[in-house]
């Protein structure tokens, strides 16, 4: 009756699925944190991005003053880095028409980037990455002025 009861312990599993766990966990941990960081890393591309249209588009319409403010306000969020840096500028370049002849179109250019840090650092990514947008836009309402208007900012000196 009690060799029945007696088994050995080589035959014992009930550590088994506690050793599973162990070895498995630091992976699922892994690949949860990867998950949440592209996911944040993607809302800040995505906030980037929508301030630099924007930016562009108020620089376009010659609302120079706004810009600034418009590009803070989009980018200035909870989860967002305070590291951002902010330029636009006017210009003029050559462009042709349709009857081939030479003519200057006035452009504006916004260009937003940042260094995004990450939860957990990873070989050979270090410990931020580089994101940012660029947009150029020929400018629908002329500037008014002789000079073309520019400026600059970053997220740790707000504009407005």
């Amino acid at each position: 009756m009690i060799r029945g009861c007696l088994k050995p312990l080589w035959r014992d599993s009930r550590g088994q699925a506690l050793i599973e766990f162990t070895l498995i966990a630091p992976l699922l941990l892994l690949f949860l944190f990867a998950i949440i960081q592209m996911g944040l890393l993607f809302n800040a591309f995505i906030s980037i991005e929508q301030a630099t249209r924007i930016g562009v588009r108020e620089a376009s319409l010659d609302q120079s003053s706004q810009v600034a403010c418009s590009i803070y306000h989009q980018l200035n969020t909870g989860i967002f880095p305070k590291t951002a840096t902010v330029n636009w500028s006017e210009s003029v370049s050559n462009g042709t028409s349709s009857s081939s002849s030479s003519n200057t179109l006035p452009t504006v250019q916004v260009d937003v980037s940042t260094q995004y840090p990450l939860m957990i650092p990873l070989p050979g990514l270090g410990s931020s990455i580089a994101i940012g947008q660029k947009y150029t836009m020929v400018q629908e309402i002329p500037s008014s002025g002789t000079t073309p208007a520019s400026g600059s900012f970053t997220i740790q000196n707000p504009p407005c």
